[in-house]
């Protein structure tokens, strides 16, 4: 028994395709809301931290903290967008295969017009022929007068 293979509709695809970008969208708005606003906040309370829990420290050494600590959380943050960005790049490829998949019944209907012309029914490659242009004869006074035509005479001012 030979398995029936299942081609997706063109409207299936399209929301599959809407389904991916949809969660990119909202992948994005999830990475935005937690490294933008919160990353600013965490720096400025672990600044207050510093300056509250060590004030022996003099304002160097509390620089020098304040940027250990940054560089911790930049590294979290780094590899934090390095999934970020294999998770949303691995999302728009099967995006794009699925326009592939959405492209290729067009092109399949496309090669059949190709193929059933008849002299009665314009074909698709009547609709994509591109006309030939034919340069437009010039209209002067001197063509007008060879072709037996009266010359325009300018009122002169």
């Amino acid at each position: 028994m030979s398995k029936k293979v299942e081609h997706k509709g063109p409207n299936e695809i399209m929301q599959q395709i809407a389904k991916q970008y949809q969660d990119i969208f909202n992948q994005v708005d999830q990475f935005k809301e937690h490294f933008g606003d919160k990353l600013v906040d965490q720096i400025y309370r672990m600044q207050n931290d510093i300056k509250q829990t060590l004030p022996e420290f003099s304002n160097a050494n509390q620089k020098e903290l304040l940027e250990a600590i940054q560089h911790q959380h930049l590294d979290g943050m780094k590899v934090a967008l390095d999934t970020f960005i294999k998770d949303t790049s691995t999302k728009m490829y099967h995006t794009e295969k699925l326009f592939h998949e959405l492209r290729q019944p067009l092109e399949h209907t496309k090669e059949q017009h190709h193929t059933q012309t008849n002299a009665q029914e314009p074909g698709w490659s009547d609709f994509t022929k591109i006309p030939e242009k034919k340069p437009l004869p010039q209209k002067n006074h001197r063509n007008l007068q060879q072709n037996g035509q009266k010359k325009i005479n300018k009122p002169k001012f």
